[in-house]
């Protein structure tokens, strides 16, 4: 998990997923597990668990944050937003295309199946004729109107050109498992149109429980944030050497991501204060332009 705020990304914590067979209670397993010097109070859990757990970490130490980003795996994980739903934290998330969502609320019908046969009797659910159906966001994406699309200004390119997006935003219900009388909450859902060097356009989906009243563009704002993580991730594999490691020890890749977190954090600090410098500077030049300009001026 990646702090990111000013446009500094700053790696919080970082753990080695334990599967399912490194958990299991065998021989072989523990042999395994103690060859590779795992600790016992480490079990399998879930990236999205994991994420969780160390969201909960970042909560206790009273860790200043505005929303919790992700991608569309997690995106796609009801249990998890529903976790941070519990937690009061505010997110934005990706979702797949094939994702379905209601325009309205649903209301469901449970309509008893006639069929005549042994066992208990089963239940058809329904949603209500008046609220339309379940839709695919490709085929909600497809269809929005080409006035509707708002252009946004995100921020500047490395080349130091505006990186510009078209996007829409509307209120939805996720429809992950309605067939079986699930119902989820209501949420912002973001549509980003790019477009693409070869033609055409490129659509993205997001999920977020931001506040109702948040515009199209500060939502996208917020999302594209993770450019300055996908940054840090890439500094810290490139050129600082994360995914270098080839040892099999538990301690050694953690000795290894301390040593490229504090590497990583000195070149932050190199380049938080040559920036400051170049600012200072900047406005050394302005203030002097601006005495001299005013010297120049008679009443």
């Amino acid at each position: 998990m990646t702090y990111v705020g000013n446009d500094v990304a700053w790696p919080y914590i970082m753990e080695l997923f334990v599967p399912e067979s490194w958990d299991e209670d065998t021989e072989a397993c523990s042999a395994r597990r103690k060859k590779a010097h795992i600790p016992e109070s480490v079990h399998h859990r879930t990236k999205w668990q994991m994420t969780l757990d160390f969201i909960d970490l970042a909560r206790h130490e009273n860790v200043p944050h505005r929303a919790i980003l992700a991608d569309s795996w997690y995106g796609n994980i009801p249990a998890f937003r529903q976790g941070l739903e519990s937690r009061e934290e505010n997110y934005i998330m990706g979702v797949y295309s094939n994702t379905q969502i209601f325009l309205q609320e649903p209301e469901f019908q449970y309509l008893p199946v006639t069929e005549g046969k042994r066992g208990r009797k089963r239940q058809s659910i329904h949603v209500e004729s008046t609220v339309p159906g379940a839709i695919k966001l490709s085929v909600l994406g497809a269809s929005v109107a080409e006035e509707s699309w708002q252009r946004l200004e995100l921020r500047l390119d490395s080349r130091g050109k505006p990186l510009v997006a078209e996007a829409v935003s509307m209120r939805v219900w996720p429809a992950y498992g309605w067939k079986k009388g699930k119902h989820h909450e209501e949420v912002w859902l973001m549509v980003e149109r790019r477009s693409l060097s070869k033609g055409g356009y490129e659509l993205r989906y997001f999920f977020s429980n931001m506040p109702q009243q948040l515009s199209t563009l500060d939502l996208a704002k917020v999302y594209h944030e993770r450019y300055w993580i996908e940054q840090g991730y890439q500094q810290l594999k490139e050129e600082l050497g994360l995914d270098h490691h080839e040892g099999r020890s538990w301690k050694g890749w953690h000795r290894h991501v301390l040593l490229t977190f504090l590497a990583y954090g000195y070149l932050t600090q190199i380049r938080l204060r040559k920036k400051k410098e170049r600012n200072q500077a900047a406005r050394a030049e302005w203030l002097q332009a601006k005495s001299v300009l005013s010297s120049d001026v008679f009443f």
